[in-house]
């Protein structure tokens, strides 16, 4: 082989490896993939869950689409928290191109190296995974997950005892039921981060989680990977994809 032909090799195998690299480079860069990851702490344990209320539907309490009542009894998750549920774990996949043809069924594949796990709250108060990031929606009336974060991790915001009004410190209290709010508390011994969002109404508490889902990014220039915060928001009794700040600030655990 001549040295033309050598060097011709080199560069094809050189170009072989590079360009996956390259595309996996600008892909990164992007779509900010770091960015999620290391904002939502799973940029290492690659795991998240989430954590949705559970309710209790008593014998004879349960209606169909009728308005009858029928027999069913036993747990069930408000159908509010599904869709953004799944937008929260729709942001850790991600679409590439297929190499198939256009006619292909597969036109796109859908990539995910994060594990996303939804999950009702459990019924009885307790520990959520030890060494795992997750997001807990709703109050504590319906979520020992949520209870969790207030007592055992000490979040920044509390829900009233008899679930009237959100208290944080220095703040009146919030009893506007068009108010929700996400914090995050970062467990830096863990290596994971805990978000808590929820509302005294279905509308903050699927507000604060769609408020999270979309901005994330915004969320991240300003705190970072690794500092404690709480946003709370006011939300548009028509739709909850609209929102104002009513106030925001880091704080220390």
């Amino acid at each position: 082989m001549t040295l033309e032909g050598i060097a011709e090799n080199i560069i094809s195998d050189f170009l072989f490896v590079l360009i996956p690299l390259l595309f996996g480079w600008m892909f990164l860069v992007f779509t900010h993939r770091v960015q999620l990851l290391k904002f939502f702490g799973v940029y290492n344990s690659r795991r998240i869950v989430i954590y949705l209320s559970n309710l209790i539907i008593s014998p004879g309490s349960a209606s169909g689409v009728n308005n009858k009542q029928w027999g069913y009894h036993g747990p069930a998750v408000p159908f509010y928290e599904l869709p953004v549920a799944n937008h929260l774990q729709g942001l850790f996949n991600y679409l590439l191109p297929s190499f198939s043809d256009g006619s292909s069924i597969l036109r796109k594949l859908l990539i995910s190296d994060v594990q996303v796990q939804l999950m009702p709250s459990p019924h009885e108060q307790g520990q959520p995974e030890q060494l795992t990031s997750f997001i807990t929606l709703g109050s504590p009336m319906y979520n020992t997950i949520s209870c969790f974060v207030e007592s055992g991790l000490h979040s920044k915001v509390q829900f009233q005892e008899d679930a009237r009004a959100i208290l944080v410190e220095a703040v009146p209290p919030i009893t506007d039921t068009s108010y929700g709010f996400i914090e995050r508390i970062v467990d830096r011994e863990r290596k994971r981060s805990i978000f808590y969002a929820a509302g005294l109404a279905k509308l903050g508490t699927a507000g604060a989680a769609h408020f999270l889902a979309t901005e994330w990014k915004r969320l991240n220039r300003k705190y970072g990977d690794n500092t404690n915060f709480v946003v709370m928001l006011r939300f548009d009794t028509e739709d909850d994809r609209r929102w104002s700040i009513v106030f925001e600030q880091a704080f220390e655990k």
